[in-house]
């Protein structure tokens, strides 16, 4: 019979390496984290924000959705627009916003502002989509030109790459393709906006005439002379300026001073006739005081406005100011008033009020750039025949265009300047340039020939920039007075809130906001 006793095996761990496997398992784990920490993976997956809509029959759909990267772009910017105005002077952002009443902090206010910027972007966009205008637009263009941009910013603050100046500006992780990402999201909405505004909410001329019939006030234009005398001690000297006339609030009156300056004021009311009795008047009235008279030196009036629109004074006074009643309802023309300030005395004379007839043009531009005078050691023979050409190409290019949409698309296919292909080269509402002191011969022909009164709508001009490294070709649309661009403007800005508040209301759209993510994953 056979031995059944075997001899068992040693069962010894071997703790030796099993502790060896570990560590090495461990270092692996480690450099693996420090490599997704460094490369920004999470905050580059992981998602920030996303945007949702109720479609055609009622479902909630996803329109958008931004990683914490694009969220941090978002918000990058929003501080920096709040620190240009001093909103955040003195503020700690992990701070709640109102103690009393919640915990929210500020920092969680503003990721919560810019996920709602995003949101109206973001519909925009979607819309754009649904209704076809990607065919038509140029946003791809316009991103190569932008990233491009930001790739020679970066080189000229001396980043070796750009995407290191990416991530020291909005976060590790933060790559070009992230900076597609957001400059295409916004630049759409943008494009999209223009094109609603210059080809599908175009007032017609029966809508304008309403417009301004329906709102005369709006759209007339005042001249008139007006002075401001202070009554405060030590008061700095006041010309007739209208932004020095709003610094009065707090200041210490004289209320006698007070009580000379009034009966100054209504002496000029109850004798000026003209701009020049108005003047002579209150130059009487300043007699001993030689700085205020400086600004009349040289027989100059500083007391004259000319062209004020209804806008303008309402921004400067305020749409129930007394000053705008009396110029653009209650007086006319000869008309004088005396307003009774904090720490002054106003006195006005108004001249005219009229619709201004000012011819405003609109034309398209396509830049195109001179590769040839790009090249170093570049002849002036070469510079000039790679002009030639450019001209030749230009013409080529719009040779069969028939209209403002055909130049439109024009632009967005070939020109070299971004701006140019969001907008399609369009400007409206311009005047003949008052400062011309530093006008070129070529600046003063192309004026020239825009405002020229035989101008019609397709006429087309070259012009080369003076050092020849481009060329410009403008597209005349129309001209108009600048009453009517006006009403016409007008119309187009209320069509193009109406259309994006209809819009938001009939999609519903909502942002739910990773705030966990948006504060622990942004470094």
């Amino acid at each position: 019979m056979a031995n059944s006793n075997k001899k068992k095996k040693n069962s010894t761990i071997d703790w030796a390496s099993v502790i060896m496997k570990s560590i090495i398992v461990a270092i692996v784990v480690i450099v693996a984290l420090f490599f997704i920490y460094m490369s920004g993976l999470l905050p580059k997956c992981v998602e920030g924000i996303k945007i949702t809509k109720k479609d055609a029959n009622g479902k909630v759909v996803t329109i958008d959705s931004l990683p914490v990267v694009e969220v941090n772009y978002y918000y990058s910017q929003l501080l920096t627009t709040y620190r240009m105005y001093g909103y955040l002077d003195g503020i700690d952002l992990d701070s709640p916003v109102n103690s009393a009443s919640s915990t929210a902090t500020y920092r969680e206010m503003f990721y919560n502002n810019a996920a709602a910027s995003v949101l109206s972007t973001a519909m925009i966009d979607d819309i754009a989509e649904q209704n076809g205008f990607l065919e038509m637009s140029g946003i791809d263009r316009y991103t190569d030109i932008a990233v491009e941009g930001v790739r020679t910013t970066a080189s000229d603050y001396g980043f070796t790459s750009v995407e290191g100046y990416l991530s020291q500006m909005y976060g590790t992780g933060f790559s070009v393709n992230s900076l597609r990402n957001c400059v295409r999201r916004d630049s759409l909405s943008q494009e999209y906006q223009n094109y609603l505004g210059q080809f599908e909410l175009v007032p017609t001329q029966e809508d304008i005439d309403n417009e301004i019939s329906n709102n005369v006030t709006l759209y007339n234009t005042v001249d008139y002379n007006y002075y401001y005398f202070p009554a405060t001690v030590n008061s700095p000297d006041v010309s007739a300026s209208l932004e020095l006339a709003q610094a009065e609030a707090g200041a210490n009156v004289d209320e006698e001073l007070y009580a000379e300056v009034l009966e100054e004021a209504n002496y000029i009311a109850d004798n000026a006739t003209d701009p020049e009795t108005f003047r002579e008047l209150v130059m009487d009235a300043l007699e001993g005081d030689d700085a205020a008279l400086e600004a009349f030196a040289d027989d100059a009036d500083p007391t004259s406005i000319v062209g004020y629109s209804y806008d303008e004074i309402t921004q400067y006074h305020g749409e129930d100011s007394e000053e705008l009643d009396f110029l653009f309802s209650d007086g006319e023309a000869g008309d004088t008033i005396v307003i009774e300030a904090t720490a002054g005395v106003y006195v006005y004379l108004l001249n005219d009020r009229y619709q201004d007839e000012t011819p405003n043009v609109a034309y398209r531009t396509l830049t195109l750039t001179n590769e040839a005078a790009l090249e170093e050691d570049a002849t002036a023979e070469e510079i000039q025949a790679g002009m030639d050409a450019l001209r030749a190409e230009a013409q080529g290019l719009v040779a069969n265009v028939t209209d403002a949409a055909g130049f439109c698309a024009v632009v967005k296919d070939n020109s070299d300047v971004a701006s140019e292909i969001l907008t399609g080269g369009y400007l409206s509402n311009q005047i003949y340039p008052t400062n011309t002191n530093t006008f070129t011969d070529s600046d003063f022909a192309l004026n020239d020939w825009l405002f020229s009164a035989d101008r019609v709508a397709g006429d087309v001009y070259y012009l080369p920039s003076s050092d020849n490294t481009t060329l410009t070709v403008y597209y005349f649309e129309e001209s108009a007075p600048a009453y009517i661009a006006l009403a016409r403007s007008t119309l187009i800005t209320a069509s193009l809130t109406a259309w994006s508040d209809a819009n938001l209301t009939a999609a519903s759209p909502e942002y739910q906001i990773n705030m966990w993510a948006l504060q622990n994953l942004s470094y």
